[in-house]
């Protein structure tokens, strides 16, 4: 960047913060305006996310340049500037590129917390902190009082959950030539000792591994020293934010001069490269979720972590207890399509739980991802050949090994890895993908959408070649690494726009998305075989799991090519898919106009039960689509599993180290409790709670003495009732007090329920009679879901021919289904279960063999002969076929 770039984006930051302080007293004003820019970028059909629900009459100045600086596409930031530039009336031009500004995590779009969790000194704080930063930045010398006062409010503001490094890249905004960030690339740049800020370096070190940052004191002397480097070095360095470009550039482009524009692509490496080298380690300790210190068990400990903010635990075996595991699956858990805050949270987890000294990707745009319905790499047990999860193994370890030594022996046992693990029929492109993930500097991703590219000729026509010899197939392991190094030549040569795959990769990501936002309301991401809509966020190569509020449709593991005889209704339909169930309206009716505030959708596998409570919850809660679900204190979810008890989901007793690193027991509150207390808050706005898989567990050891107020004629303060830990509540507000609840607990009438459940699934518990009083039930079966496969004018000839031979296969089942003695209407198939063959993801064989057989097999256990199971497979074919013609 040169140096007028930089006085470019440094002069509008700083008009802008001079601007921002004549709205301190003026607060309600300024959220207005950020309103304003929000209401006028919608009407621009603006790719970015809407944050002005997080801005209620008031907002701080950081988080007005966190609006744009948060880890966005750089074309909506550029969108966003322009807007604000309009509506506050800034005289400095956009700047034509904002490589090296230092972001913050789009996941946390403002510096103070959520309302019902922010301190109401919070936003005070913030507008003190940047008025004495200006003002001990503005003068040619600072005073003594200057400083205190300067040390003081950093040292406020960092007592505000999860401000930690993040509080000096918002000081780099306001002021980006008299304060620096102590984001990972500075850090890192300045550590080295070949760029001789040897004391500033020195300080870094002593601080250890503080989670947190430095206080007010440390970070003003590091930024003195940083200074003093400076001036002594004038012809290397010209300011703070010269520095930051070039340990910017030092980072995501280490072997050229200069990055291409579109994308920040390699800031992720460290973190997924160091991941990996955790993993190495637990070849020979994988245990289970109850297994301590085994790989699964410290993947519950993680999910244990995120069940508050709604994250749960990914499905990873057919009945939810998974004897083993892959490490690329332990990659895919949060390389999926979740919204970037979801697979932060998911990553921090992993960095805490598995201690990796590398920061989170502060984005995840730019990595390609795996389909939401491949919830693992390898099948369920009932369906997995011996060795599968060992060849994966075996090839995560030999991908690593080759990255490392790059000699002969280690190739020659990578290939030999390679072709074992290629072998299994599910595993298609995903091998690529995951070995991207480990070691993106050695191994080029082979989603759609890269593959498409490099045969297209973007890294030229030897790398175009060897993917059109393979006629379409999978290559082996020879062919693989060929590709790989073919195309590492072509990146290191001189004429080369690209500086490694995630140039490559991040380029066909960005080409893909702008190609989908001129053809379609979805942006594509990228898959393992085909072509699925998202909300723009993607670019990872990701698998599949149960995540809480964000996935769960995708608990199903069975996806493309199906995984075995198992339930699939929460697939059943992609999260991102803008369709509608034409059901909709009937619920919300009967949730908001009817006084059934409590309604349970049941029926068949694959029908989209859960898919269909979340667009009616969409609806209530007045948000544009599912996806701004996950964003709204709204909105809660939980899935309910055998292990999930009265503690999780209302209140109980929790093991916790003290200060002085005694265990002991807290009372918390569950997730249900905390949702009811911030509705019981807001109640002029309606809340809605999911419990999917409602029938999964024990109801009533989960629900206790909260039967009588779940009656819809007990809402309110006349259906209160103590909870199991009412004598509790006094002893826990005088030991603690932000323990704020009540021991008499009601639920107010703002709250509605829905529930979900498979009413075939023979291992899930019955709903007494006690609780199907208190609900209403709406049946979701087969037909219901046929619009999810029926064509649209947008599609083309082939995939509307695929959708006519889904729609007839599964009209085919389904009416032998109904006239099955001992079956009937009931076990009908929904259209979740032919959603990847209709999209051309599977083959209709792969899905008999891989899902219906099993399922079917299931079915007619006990009830009809052998040769049966037969004439549903004939049945199938013979209408699949003749839709084809």
């Amino acid at each position: 960047m040169s140096n007028n770039q930089i006085d470019t984006w440094t002069s509008f930051y700083g008009e802008l913060s001079s601007k921002l302080e004549q709205y301190q007293n003026k607060r309600v004003d300024l959220a207005r305006h950020i309103t304003n820019i929000y209401a006028s970028l919608k009407e621009q059909n603006w790719e970015g996310t809407d944050e002005s629900r997080h801005i209620q009459g008031d907002i701080d100045p950081f988080t007005v340049f966190n609006l744009f600086n948060g880890s966005k596409a750089m074309k909506t930031r550029k969108q966003f500037m322009g807007a604000l530039r309009q509506e506050l009336g800034l005289k400095a031009k956009v700047p034509e590129s904002l490589n090296g500004i230092p972001i913050r995590h789009i996941g946390v779009p403002t510096f103070y917390n959520d309302q019902h969790q922010r301190r109401s000194w919070e936003i005070d704080q913030l507008w003190h902190l940047f008025t004495v930063a200006r003002k001990l930045s503005s003068g040619a010398h600072r005073t003594d009082t200057q400083v205190e006062e300067f040390i003081q409010a950093f040292n406020d503001v960092k007592r505000i959950n999860r401000m930690g490094w993040n509080l000096s890249t918002g000081l780099s905004w306001i002021q980006p030539y008299y304060f620096i960030s102590l984001n990972q690339y500075n850090r890192k740049f300045i550590l080295s000792e070949r760029n001789g800020f040897d004391e500033a370096a020195k300080r870094i070190r002593d601080w250890g591994n503080v989670p947190d940052g430095p206080d007010g004191k440390q970070y003003l002397a590091f930024r003195d020293d940083c200074a003093k480097t400076i001036e002594k070095v004038p012809n290397r360095y010209s300011n703070f934010a010269d520095l930051t470009y070039q340990a910017w550039k030092a980072h995501v482009s280490p072997h050229k001069s200069q990055l291409s524009e579109p994308h920040q692509s390699a800031s992720w490496i460290p973190f997924y490269e160091e991941l990996a080298d955790k993993l190495l380690p637990f070849h020979s300790n994988r245990g289970t979720f109850s297994t301590a210190g085994s790989l699964l068990g410290h993947i519950r400990h993680a999910f244990d972590t995120l069940q508050e903010g709604g994250i749960g635990l990914p499905k990873l075996e057919n009945d939810w207890n998974p004897t083993d595991i892959d490490p690329f699956t332990v990659f895919g858990t949060f390389n999926k399509k979740l919204s970037e805050s979801h697979q932060w949270m998911i990553a921090e987890a992993y960095k805490k739980e598995f201690g990796v000294k590398a920061d989170v990707p502060q984005s995840f745009e730019g990595i390609p991802k795996t389909s939401n319905q491949q919830a693992t790499f390898y099948l369920f047990q009932d369906t997995r050949p011996q060795n599968e999860i060992d060849s994966f193994w075996e090839l995560f370890q030999r991908g690593i090994e080759l990255a490392r030594n790059n000699d002969e022996v280690s190739r020659s046992a990578f290939i030999e890895a390679y072709d074992s693990a290629r072998i299994f029929r599910l595993i298609k492109w995903r091998l690529t993908i995951g070995l991207y993930w480990i070691r993106p500097n050695t191994f080029v991703s082979l989603d759609d959408k890269t593959r498409n590219s490099i045969e297209n000729g973007s890294l030229g026509p030897e790398c175009s070649r060897l993917i059109r010899s393979w006629n379409g197939a999978r290559p082996t392991g020879e062919q693989y690494l060929e590709l790989c190094e073919a195309s590492q030549k072509v990146i290191n040569s001189d004429v080369s726009k690209y500086s490694s795959f995630s140039d490559v990769v991040g380029e066909a990501y960005e080409a893909s998305r702008h190609k989908s936002s001129d053809t379609s309301t979805g942006a594509e991401t990228f898959s393992d075989g085909a072509m699925s809509t998202d909300d723009g966020d993607g670019g990872v190569p990701i698998a599949d799991g149960s995540i809480g509020a964000e996935s769960a449709e995708s608990s199903n593991p069975n996806g493309k090519g199906g995984k075995g005889p198992i339930d699939i209704d929460e697939d059943g339909t992609d999260e991102q898919d803008r369709v509608v169930n034409p059901m909709v309206d009937d619920i919300v009716d009967l949730l908001t106009k009817h006084n059934f505030p409590n309604i349970i959708l049941h029926g068949a596998p694959g029908t989209g039960k859960t898919y269909l409570a979340k667009q009616a919850a969409a609806k209530i809660i007045k948000v544009d689509d599912i996806r701004a679900l996950a964003e709204t204190q709204q909105f809660g979810f939980v899935q309910f599993h055998p292990s999930y008890d009265y503690t999780d989901f209302v209140e109980g007793l929790r093991p916790v180290i003290s200060s002085t690193s005694q265990s002991g027991f807290e009372l918390r509150p569950g997730v249900f409790m905390k949702f009811v207390d911030q509705a019981r808050k807001d109640e002029d706005n309606p809340y809605v709670f999911i419990i999917d898989e409602i029938n999964r567990g024990n109801i009533s050891r989960i629900f206790g003495e909260l039967f009588f107020t779940l009656d819809p004629g007990y809402r309110g303060p006349k259906g209160r009732v103590k909870t199991q830990y009412a004598n509790l509540h006094d002893d826990c507000r005088k030991a603690k007090a932000s323990y704020q609840f009540n021991e008499w607990f009601w639920i107010p009438k703002n709250v509605y329920i829905l529930g979900t459940m498979n009413d075939i699934d023979r291992s899930t518990e019955n709903i007494d009679f006690a609780m199907r009083r208190r609900f209403r039930f709406k049946q979701v079966d087969a037909e219901s879901s046929r619009f999810m496969l029926e064509p649209d004018e947008q599609d083309e000839d082939q995939t509307v021919t695929r959708k006519k031979q889904a729609l007839a296969g599964m009209n085919a089942l389904n009416h032998k289904i109904e006239t099955q003695p001992g079956l009937g209407r009931s076990y009908c198939l929904g259209a979740g279960y032919f959603k990847g063959v209709a999209a051309g993801d599977e083959e209709f064989d792969d899905l008999w063999h891989y899902a219906l057989e099993p399922l079917l097999k299931d079915y007619l256990y006990g009830v009809a002969a052998e040769g049966v199971l037969q004439e549903f497979h004939s049945e199938y074919l013979s209408a699949v076929n003749s839709a084809k013609q």
